[in-house]
């Protein structure tokens, strides 16, 4: 069996490494101002190649989510009630507040009405595979793929308890998974995100301990070899739109080597309230920034005839808003989703 199966790693060890996650939140941040830096570049044509290395903080994204779930779960067998519900939980605390703002706002601010089947496709998740897929939201199909990630981590782990060790038996699925996504004309983003969700799930404590372990005297010109190439090869390449399979495995290499680079940077750096707060509204920020920024809806150009000036008021824009719907949601989940969720679980009683 192929795997990491030898590898033993102590539950103490984990609980060690769960405790000093704080490289994650600079990297989480990192990520998100990335993300944001990104589809600013996809205004100027010129910088679309910029903007599509940028987007690889996605990624980056999901190997966070991944490896912090993998500690949190750790030698835990998942359920639907102890895993999948808590996290569908999670993520509607902001999300499904934000949809609201955001189809409220397109109709106020358009006079659009937006489709039951759009609304219905974002409030299921499936939004990524519909084909009234929305181009000026269409960052939500972030959302599609990661409900997708966490559906896989609880099949792969409720199949067999041993299934998780065996990576030639995943990453067969993984590739029938895409086959039938490339019939239906899915993106083929997908197995490039399941392969790296499901390995920092399953094998994130090795990976975060040969971060903060690794030499970096070595480790450094190969990262930057790394950047370098992606760069060049995004430029020449007007960023692989005609190559999207090798656009997704390149996308996920360069996430993985700045994953290892920035948790060994920040592995012993000390606490921050800029990086904790923003670490904090990050998933809001995620949400909010698209819409303002790209497509029919975009703020970024009504300010100011000077490029610098709009762009940073949009991203002034963006913060508050942020902060707003985290502290609307904060609210809405302490007064609203916690007590209906004590009730439906005192009915099932």
């Amino acid at each position: 069996m192929l795997g990491f199966s030898n590898i033993k790693v102590s539950m103490n060890e984990v609980q060690d490494l769960n405790a000093r996650d704080i490289s994650c939140d600079y990297l989480r941040v990192i990520s998100t101002f990335a993300i944001v830096a990104c589809h600013i570049c996809y205004i100027n044509s010129e910088l679309f190649f910029l903007g599509t290395y940028l987007s690889t903080y996605v990624e980056v994204f999901f190997i966070l989510s991944a490896l912090l779930l993998g500690l949190k779960y750790f030698n835990t067998v998942l359920t639907w009630d102890n895993f999948l519900k808590k996290r569908i939980s999670r993520l509607i605390t902001s999300y499904y507040p934000y949809l609201f703002f955001l189809f409220i706002g397109i109709y106020f601010a358009q006079g659009e009405i937006t489709s039951f089947r759009i609304i219905l496709a974002h409030i299921s998740f499936v939004n990524w595979f519909s084909r009234s897929f929305e181009y000026s939201y269409g960052h939500l199909w972030f959302l599609s793929m990661l409900m997708m990630c966490y559906v896989f981590i609880l099949i792969i782990s409720r199949i067999n308890k041993n299934l998780e060790n065996n990576i030639v038996l995943i990453i067969a699925i993984v590739i029938l998974l895409e086959y039938l996504c490339n019939k239906l004309n899915i993106n083929p983003r997908i197995i490039t995100t399941l392969i790296l969700f499901y390995l920092f799930f399953f094998k994130g404590t090795i990976f975060l301990t040969f971060s903060k372990k690794i030499k970096m005297i070595w480790y450094f010109p190969i990262y930057l070899f790394l950047n370098i190439m992606a760069l060049y090869i995004l430029y020449i390449y007007n960023g692989l739109m005609d190559y999207k399979l090798f656009a997704s495995i390149l996308s996920s290499i360069i996430a993985f080597s700045n994953v290892i680079f920035f948790i060994h940077i920040y592995k012993n750096a000390p606490k921050n309230k800029f990086v904790a707060f923003f670490s904090m509204i990050s998933f809001e920020i995620y949400l909010v920034h698209h819409p303002l920024i790209l497509g029919k809806y975009a703020i970024i150009n009504c300010f100011s005839k000077y490029t610098a000036v709009n762009i940073i008021v949009t991203i002034l824009i963006i913060f508050i808003l942020s902060w707003i719907l985290y502290y609307v949601s904060k609210k809405l989940n302490e007064n609203v989703f916690i007590k209906l969720n004590r009730q439906f679980a005192s009915q099932l009683k």
